[in-house]
């Protein structure tokens, strides 16, 4: 199982004339200290049939249908420390928190 830690993001999302189904339509960049290690690519419809990767440079590639993409944009954005997940293997991949986390930490709390 490889690991990778991000503090670190930066999201794109192409217009409705960008992305296919061979290339993806929102991509979200995790660093680690300002250096990249991953890229979480959401593809229209579904993934195409290449499956999450470790490139050369040694950045994960892990890939959703686009569906998932506020999801995983709102773990990011409310969750730390983050971590990218791959399995060699099987190629699943995930993001996850690092910490265990207090059960009822948002108890109390509106959205």
């Amino acid at each position: 199982m490889i690991h990778k830690n991000f503090d670190q993001y930066s999201v794109q999302y192409l217009s409705d004339g960008g992305g296919s189904q061979e290339n993806p339509l929102a991509r979200i960049a995790c660093y680690q200290s300002g250096a990249p290690v991953g890229e979480l690519l959401f593809y229209r419809g579904q993934v195409p049939g290449s499956a999450n990767a470790l490139s050369p440079e040694g950045i994960l590639q892990l890939r959703y249908t686009l569906d998932r993409f506020r999801d995983v944009l709102a773990l990011i954005q409310f969750e730390k420390p983050l971590q990218l997940l791959f399995h060699p293997e099987t190629k699943q991949g995930s993001v996850a928190s690092c910490l265990l986390e207090p059960v009822g930490e948002q108890e109390g709390k509106t959205f």
